[in-house]
C-alpha cells in the first residue's frame, strides 16, 4: 500500500512538473534595446518570470493573472509614476500583473493582457524606463 501511494504521488509529481513550459517574452524599449525574459507557464494563472536588463543586471519576479478586471489608467501606476504605454480601459477577460527585482536592485512592473500563452502589456522599471511587452 505504502509503495502504491508512494508511486501514485511520485507520478502526480512528474505530471505537475511536465504541465509547465517555459515560453520566451521580449520588452522594447524606446531606444531600441530589446529585453528576452522568460516565464513558467503552466495555466495556472501564476508563476516565475526571470531575465535579463540591456546593463546586465539579471531580475527575478513573478506573474499572476486576474479574471474580469477592469484596468483604466488610473490602475496603470506604480512607485516610480504612471505607466504611459497603455492608455485604454478595458474589462476582463484577463489581466496580468508582473513584479520584477534586478540583483543590483532596479525593480519593474508591468501589466499585460494575456490570451492563452500570448499577450501585450507595458512595463516601467525604477529608473523611468518604459517598455513595450510582447509574448
Amino acid at each position: 500500500m505504502i509503495r502504491w501511494t508512494l508511486s501514485v504521488f511520485l507520478s502526480f509529481l512528474l505530471f505537475l512538473t511536465a504541465c509547465t513550459m517555459t515560453k520566451s517574452a521580449r520588452l522594447y524599449s524606446p531606444d531600441g534595446k530589446i529585453i528576452t525574459a522568460n516565464f513558467a507557464y503552466s495555466g495556472s494563472g501564476r508563476g516565475e518570470v526571470w531575465g535579463e536588463f540591456p546593463d546586465g543586471e539579471k531580475f527575478r519576479g513573478e506573474y499572476f493573472t486576474v479574471v474580469n478586471e477592469r484596468v483604466t489608467a488610473s490602475m496603470l501606476s506604480t512607485p516610480w509614476g504612471p505607466l504611459t504605454g497603455i492608455s485604454v480601459s478595458k474589462a476582463g477577460p484577463q489581466v496580468s500583473h508582473i513584479t520584477a527585482v534586478g540583483d543590483k536592485g532596479t525593480q519593474m512592473q508591468c501589466i499585460s493582457f494575456p490570451k492563452g500563452s500570448h499577450g501585450f502589456g507595458t512595463c516601467r522599471d525604477s529608473k523611468g524606463t518604459e517598455y513595450r511587452l510582447h509574448y
